[in-house]
């Protein structure tokens, strides 16, 4: 008995720290307001259960917005109606982007909107425990391959980093597909070696089914999947022959299973559908090959973006997500990820190199891209430096005796913490000290603004009593009318020259800190003469008219 709770006792520590960052996390889901992101995602959720069918949108695959829909499917026996979806979601005919959006929003809308403060809060709650159930799954799969490939010690400190790095926390307490994609992902990449090593029909089911489920995750994922197999393959193949025997033309059973089991998983996710090709009937999930096909054509046309001053309108950059990961994430934790490196180098580590491989694929994939908005699109590269910081930190703590050097770990560990804890409850805004006092001069939208402080705004005009004295200015991710904010103006790329900020008729001015940066001076002429702002959470600022001087 005595042998089994030693044995069981590094994953009991890790299910524990896994715990506590559930903990953190959950204690944001009520404070964040809901984005416009998440309404389509819970809307297209309930259209899958409640009509089964994936009109509204395809461009992102439906397990994670099934799971956030199905709590208040079944708990809270909330639906939109038949009539909604007759309107929205009519088979047969021609694709209307304009009218699906629409049908998003509305549904979305009428999930999350309208309500009483305590029933709103319960429906976004049980909405969002969808990502903290792929934040648990994700810091088990790094706990298993931490320890897999070193020991019970790193694989507990790789599920301490995970369980407080920022970016990972800020990704689980809003409705998204990253969590999933990036859980699934680490799991599969995790069993490809095993597969490899031991093709037999068990692991080959196991690897086609998770290869199946990340398919239906995130679209995304499937393109890091399909280069970090390549990069699998051919490093672990430059090491030992022996090892890619699952690639050898004698295993083509294993290989069928593998196809086989991904197809139906993908298949079942889309309610076993079909379309018509050649007069036949015999086109499997369209909606998948349909998404695919968005995200193509979406990456040709790059969104409104933002960085160092310049606005993105055309083209990404390849420097975006580094210069993201730069100022949003600890430097500790970077210090040590710049040390893992040092390690891999030094010691030829198989495994560190690898994961330093998968990595760069990743970043790779990064760089390639034109969506340059929202760090979390990066998720899995972090989620591997986890294990990579976690084996560098035992190795230095073993290797190196003196108290300096001792000194140097504690300090590091200590300075991640203090800056997870810095960031607590506004995640998603976190940039580290490097940032400086004004990071919204550096990187905008989902890497500061997602309108995650609209709910704080309206709670702050009801209490001092003038929301209707007060026009609030966005950006286009946010619906303020969801919290009461009947007095606003959103900006998006298409009205950006015609748009200009002014009080009106009203006393007060609230603007979420993003606009500025996508408006000429000459549009800004009022605010720029006011003084004295209040500031709501991190993103939102409130200037009082008789502190202006025009």
């Amino acid at each position: 008995m005595v042998f089994l709770i030693k044995k069981r006792l590094p994953l009991l520590l890790a299910l524990v720290l896994l715990s506590f960052g559930t903990i953190r996390a959950s204690e944001s889901l009520k404070d964040t307001a809901v984005s416009i992101d998440e309404l389509q995602h819970i809307a297209t959720g309930f259209e899958w259960l409640e009509n089964k069918t994936y009109e509204l949108e395809a461009l992102h695959p439906p397990l994670a917005r099934i799971i956030s829909a199905l709590p208040l499917y079944i708990f809270k026996n909330v639906r939109l109606g038949q009539g909604f979806y007759t309107k929205y979601c009519p088979m047969n005919l021609p694709k209307d982007y304009k009218k699906e959006y629409e049908g998003r929003i509305k549904g979305g809308k009428a999930i999350f909107c309208g309500l009483n403060e305590s029933e709103h809060t319960e429906r976004v709650i049980l909405a969002r425990i969808s990502s903290l159930l792929f934040f648990t799954i994700g810091g088990l799969g790094i706990y298993a391959w931490s320890r897999s490939a070193f020991n019970a010690r790193v694989a507990c400190l790789a599920t301490f980093f995970y369980s407080n790095l920022p970016i990972i926390l800020a990704s689980c307490i809003i409705i998204n597909t990253d969590m999933a994609g990036s859980a699934f992902l680490i799991w599969t990449l995790y069993f490809i070696p095993i597969w490899l090593k031991a093709p037999t029909n068990r692991n080959s089911l196991v690897v086609g089914m998770l290869i199946g489920i990340v398919a239906i995750s995130k679209f995304s994922s499937i393109i890091f999947l399909g280069l970090c197999f390549a990069v699998l393959g051919l490093y672990l193949g430059s090491q030992n022959k022996k090892l890619i025997s699952g690639l050898q033309l004698s295993e083509w059973r294993s290989r069928l299973i593998i196809i086989l089991s991904a197809f139906t998983v993908i298949w079942s996710a889309y309610h076993f559908s079909t379309e018509e090709v050649f007069g036949l009937n015999i086109l499997p999930f369209p909606e998948f090959f349909r998404g695919l096909g968005e995200l193509i054509a979406r990456n040709k046309i790059p969104f409104l973006g933002y960085i160092f001053g310049k606005i993105l309108l055309f083209k990404g950059v390849w420097y975006f997500f580094p210069v993201a990961t730069f100022f949003k994430t600890p430097l500790s934790f970077l210090l040590m990820f710049l040390g893992s490196i040092w390690l891999a180098m030094k010691l030829r580590t198989k495994q560190i190199i690898l994961i330093l491989l998968l990595i760069l694929s990743i970043y790779f994939i990064g760089a390639a891209s034109n969506i340059n908005i929202g760090l979390r699109h990066m998720l899995p590269a972090f989620m591997l430096m986890c294990i990579t910081n976690a084996h560098f930190v035992d190795y230095c703590w073993h290797r190196f005796k003196n108290l300096i050097s001792k000194f140097a770990i504690i300090a590091a560990i200590f300075s991640y913490l203090l800056s997870s804890a810095i960031a607590h409850k506004d995640y998603i805004s976190y940039f580290n000290i490097m940032a400086g006092n004004t990071p919204e001069d550096i990187l905008i939208e989902g890497d500061f603004d997602i309108g995650q402080d609209a709910k704080k705004l309206a709670d702050y005009l009801s209490s001092a009593h003038i929301m209707e004295k007060t026009v609030f200015y966005s950006y286009n991710i946010v619906h303020p009318d969801c919290y009461g904010i009947t007095h606003y103006k959103i900006l998006f790329g298409a009205n950006r020259k015609e748009f200009k900020v002014e009080f009106g008729t009203h006393k007060y001015l609230a603007i979420a800190k993003v606009v500025p940066k996508f408006l000429p001076q000459a549009a800004l002429r009022e605010i720029n003469q006011c003084t004295n702002p209040i500031y709501i959470g991190e993103t939102i600022i409130i200037f009082d008219k008789k502190n202006c001087r025009f």
